[in-house]
């Protein structure tokens, strides 16, 4: 992972805009700064595996990583104060700003959804001028979807979004296709689409080079070489499709595509939410939420990176005796760990849900041990998958969806030297069954191969009782009697 000073500035430049109380926004730099060694290996393993899928999916960076982390993150805090209306209400353009934030998360995933999101949600395009748009970024219109695809696509994000802002949205009555649309302000001033291109500026992936589209650029004279992709080049579709999620999630390139499709500008068809049930209804930008905060000094920076560097031994270390399960912030499920026992939980998934977390607590140490983002597919159904972590002193968490349910593991440890010399601690339980007497010690003679210390500790444990075998020269000894003897 390469998180600088400067990635951790504007990280907490984003948390702040979303939530606008410095210690809060530095608690979600803290969380999402832990989750993104996590996440970050479920990205690699989504590069191994990119291949065989054969789909446009995005695979972030980890700058663009911490950027959704801080969306994901923030989101539970957000709902605790719509609920309890705690530091202070949610005003309207804050209630705006989730808006943008929520169809970020929903749509980052891949273009198909970002265009969807673009043009259908945040803008009043038709069906047919969205299928364009689509067609003209990914630069072919035989990687096109019809339009049942699109009208799906729509449909689920609608759904998504109700299901996260509840009464505070509402729905207008169903078109002549029966497609569903959001009450939305009318008109929509111009500080209002000057606030939307803010919010969509910052939403938009970081670290991402804006397309070069040609001067006075037309789509049906100009090819744009940029967008264009190899089926043969993997490698150069996986950067494509980060780059075609920029161009439609970013105002400037977004508005260039427009103008180059002779389509009505994007700041006459901006759609934006009539939201109820506000307490507070101040629009004053200078207000707060609307301040930019100070950066973070030296000493808030150095503790960020204190706890993140603590977790991270922890996860390495923990033998947890709680499992929790998150999803989207929200504890579902609490699963009690004792010695040898697997533990299995089952969870539903809600339309809106879109990240599931895995905790692990021993004693008063809570870490976090696997985050997913949950992959959904045209008709809003999650894509099933299976995820594994590897905890230390050999136990396992498992996660899989199937259907709309997510199934969570845990195995219990088994150290290297219960596994070596599991038969023979039968047969002397053998002797013990038919009244013969136990040896004082039994030795086993391996060779050091076999008896690596378990990793990351040098812990054995004793396949007899279980207790903590102690080091004794070239040999691990117990006090029930039980040793085992490194031989070359």
């Amino acid at each position: 992972m390469q998180i600088g000073n400067q990635d951790i500035q504007q990280a907490f430049q984003l948390a702040h805009f979303l939530f606008p109380d410095r210690p809060t926004a530095i608690q979600i730099v803290i969380r999402s700064l832990d989750a993104l060694e996590v996440a970050a290996q479920r990205q690699v393993k989504r590069l191994k595996h990119i291949g065989k899928r054969g789909k446009t999916k995005v695979l972030l960076g980890d700058v663009q990583l911490v950027q959704v982390l801080i969306c994901l993150h923030a989101d539970q805090y957000q709902r605790a104060q719509e609920m309890t209306e705690r530091p202070f209400p949610p005003s309207e353009e804050q209630m705006l700003v989730r808006w943008f934030q929520q169809l970020a998360l929903l749509s980052h995933a891949n273009s198909f959804h970002a265009t969807v999101g673009q043009c259908r949600i945040l803008h009043r395009y038709s069906t047919s001028e969205t299928r364009s748009v689509y067609e003209t970024l990914m630069q072919s219109a035989d990687r096109g979807k019809d339009d049942d695809q699109f009208r799906r696509a729509k449909s689920r994000l609608v759904h998504a979004l109700v299901w996260r802002f509840g009464e505070r949205v509402s729905l207008s009555p169903p078109g002549p296709r029966g497609e569903e649309n959001f009450e939305s302000m009318e008109p929509v001033e111009e500080p209002a689409r000057a606030f939307a291109r803010e919010c969509q500026s910052r939403m938009a992936p970081w670290g991402v080079s804006a397309v070069r589209f040609p001067v006075d650029y037309r789509a049906e004279l100009h090819e744009v070489k940029q967008l264009q992709s190899s089926p043969d080049d993997e490698d150069r579709e996986i950067a494509l499709e980060l780059l075609r999620v920029h161009t439609v999630a970013h105002p400037s390139p977004f508005e260039t595509l427009i103008r180059g499709l002779g389509m009505e500008s994007p700041d006459s068809t901006l759609l934006l939410p009539r939201f109820s049930k506000l307490m507070n209804n101040d629009t004053d930008r200078t207000g707060p939420g609307f301040r930019e905060p100070l950066e973070l000094d030296s000493e808030e920076v150095a503790g960020i990176e204190t706890i993140t560097k603590t977790n991270r031994r922890g996860r390495a270390k923990l033998r947890p005796q709680v499992i929790r399960v998150r999803v989207n912030g929200a504890e579902m499920a609490q699963m009690q760990v004792h010695a040898d026992e697997p533990a299995s939980v089952r969870i539903p998934l809600n339309p809106g849900d879109t990240w599931i977390e895995v905790l692990g607590k021993e004693d008063l140490l809570v870490v976090l041990l696997a985050l997913i983002f949950i992959e959904r597919d045209d008709e809003g159904r999650p894509a099933p998958g299976k995820y594994e972590v590897q905890l230390g002193r050999n136990s396992t968490v498992k996660a899989e969806i199937a259907g709309n349910h997510i199934r969570v593991d845990y195995a219990a440890p088994q150290s290297t030297i219960k596994k070596i010399v599991g038969e023979a601690a039968e047969q002397v339980r053998e002797l013990m069954d038919v009244g013969l007497p136990m040896p004082r010690a039994t030795t086993l003679r391996l060779k050091i191969s076999d008896v690596k210390p378990v990793q990351p500790s040098s812990e054995h444990f004793c396949p007899n009782c279980e207790r903590v075998m102690k080091a004794d020269g070239q040999a691990w000894r117990c006090k029930c009697g039980f040793y085992v003897r490194e031989t070359a």
